[in-house]
């Protein structure tokens, strides 16, 4: 393995071009869930363009099934793979599995450039094709999935987005020059026209027919013009007569005649004045086209429409997506908001005050951080304001609810003097809670009363503050989960005890 240590950025497997940040795409691949992974993840961009073979056309969708070298893990090449020939390498299939690119066996050229930091783009050209693949070079500092790629890498699924494939159009390419039986070399690129002996060619100005470009040209044939004479034409003894054009002779009476197909159009140029054609001075034939375009304007229009609309759809999908996004953020950060108070507030205490002298306690364990919460105990202490008034556990209303444990009862210890309980809660998981529930009978003292206690006379705040020991060691129950800063974890509630004077319940029911 000869591999360079991670790079993070920022940017770090950021996706451009189709595949924007938090897009969901898998682009320029498909069937993300279904995608190599030898491959996925590695691709940022790509772009192919080539002409089709008319006599054997290329089955789409096109996939990846070899690329070698832009990963830098050392490893054997494929079973029945071909051998690297070029910096990096790239062969495509169609869905046949028919070869449509091969950078190995089609003479292509190859270039590397760096963009930026975060990505590298490799280039291959054929005469036929160009394919360029942007590669991703970092990776972000919250990926927990990193990894480096093979070699050699001869995925079982990249099959690629059709937005990332182009089929070129059927055009002029090269143009052939034919003189008897003699024919040119085929000419590409740029094909200039001059001027030879004794003809003149002339181009009139450019005009726009239907968004296309037409420009007229003028073949003229005049002794002299042009390049001028040929050499021998003022010996007069050498002097001799054309007998053929591009090999071909003329009619019995010496005449050459010329004709046009299709759209294409050859005769005399001519003028007409006050309803006289005269046949032009200056040239003897004029050849042009009368071609129809191949969209006409009312087909511009419907197209610019119809992309207008995809336009104005994607512009709605892009304005919901924002939209749900923004909720989502909302979402989340009202989760950690939610979450912080609970990591400092582990414990819960709830008093529910019934009929007089019956109050409901509940004291609760909440575990909002990552590990697992041991064993622990919580102790409640009651303070009254009014002298004189102790409270008893009341039976048959004590259960515990926690995993596993649905409303079983439980012991609760009672403190002398009645006004501390405490009970024993077991492992809590990370996101688990558990509490238990028991109801206090609240007496206040009376010697003349026999039992010497009688139901409190009038209402009384009742206060509990709940804290919590872990049972191995009998360290305090931390909020923080234990974190820098953390202190001793505690709640606190008041409530108050609804007796009027006579002893009975004062709340309204």
């Amino acid at each position: 393995m000869s591999c360079p240590d991670f790079e993070m950025s920022q940017r770090g497997r950021e996706g451009i071009g189709v595949n924007q940040l938090q897009s969901g795409l898998d682009y320029p691949l498909v069937a993300s869930g279904d995608t190599d992974p030898a491959i996925r993840n590695l691709i940022a961009d790509f772009y192919f363009e080539y002409d089709d073979d008319a006599a054997r056309p290329a089955t789409h969708p096109l996939r990846i099934k070899y690329l070698y070298n832009v990963g830098c893990v050392d490893n054997a090449l494929p079973a029945g793979g071909p051998l690297p020939l070029n910096d990096a390498d790239i062969v495509l299939v169609g869905d046949d599995g028919r070869v449509v690119f091969d950078t190995i066996t089609d003479g292509a050229t190859v270039e590397l450039s760096n963009w930026g930091n975060d990505y590298i783009i490799y280039t291959w050209k054929t005469p036929n094709a160009v394919c360029r693949l942007v590669a991703h070079t970092t990776w972000p500092d919250n990926d927990d999935e990193k990894k480096q790629y093979n070699k050699h890498i001869a995925p079982t699924n990249a099959v690629l987005d059709e937005r990332a494939v182009y089929r070129m159009p059927r055009r002029l390419r090269t143009i052939k020059v034919r003189n008897a039986n003699v024919t040119s070399p085929a000419f590409a690129g740029r094909v200039k026209l001059v001027n030879g002996y004794n003809t003149e060619i002339t181009a009139a100005a450019a005009t726009t027919q239907d968004f296309r470009l037409d420009t007229q040209i003028t073949v003229a044939g005049a002794p002299g013009s042009g390049r001028g004479a040929y050499a021998n034409c003022d010996d007069v003894d050498a002097a001799k007569s054309i007998l053929k054009i591009n090999g071909l002779s003329p009619t019995t009476t010496g005449d050459f005649l010329l004709s046009a197909a299709s759209c294409l159009w050859s005769r005399r140029p001519t003028t007409y004045s006050a309803g006289v054609v005269t046949p032009s001075t200056t040239a003897q034939q004029q050849i042009g086209a009368d071609c129809v375009p191949c969209c006409s304007c009312e087909e511009y229009v419907s197209t610019a429409k119809y992309m207008n609309n995809t336009a104005l759809r994607y512009s709605l999908i892009g304005n919901r997506s924002e939209n749900i996004r923004t909720l989502h953020e909302d979402n989340i950060a009202r989760w950690l908001d939610q979450r912080a108070c609970s990591v400092l507030r582990p414990l819960r205490l709830l008093l529910v005050p019934q009929r007089c002298p019956y109050i409901d306690v509940v004291l609760m364990v909440c575990n909002p951080c990552d590990t697992c919460l041991g064993a622990s105990t919580l102790n409640v202490e009651f303070s009254i304001a009014v002298a004189g008034v102790t409270a008893t556990l009341e039976c048959g209303y004590t259960a515990m609810f926690a995993p596993g444990i649905n409303g079983s009862p439980v012991g609760i210890g009672a403190a002398p003097g009645g006004l501390g309980y405490s009970a024993s809660f077991p492992q809590i998981a990370p996101g688990e809670s558990a509490y238990v529930q028991f109801r206090l009978k609240f007496l206040e003292s009376d010697t003349t009363q026999n039992p010497p206690y009688r139901r409190p006379r009038g209402p009384y705040p009742i206060t509990g503050i709940l804290t919590g020991t872990m049972n191995s060691g009998g360290t305090p129950l931390m909020n923080n989960c234990g974190n820098e800063a953390a202190v001793p974890a505690s709640a606190e509630a008041t409530q108050t005890l609804y007796c009027n004077a006579a002893g009975n319940t004062e709340a309204p029911c």
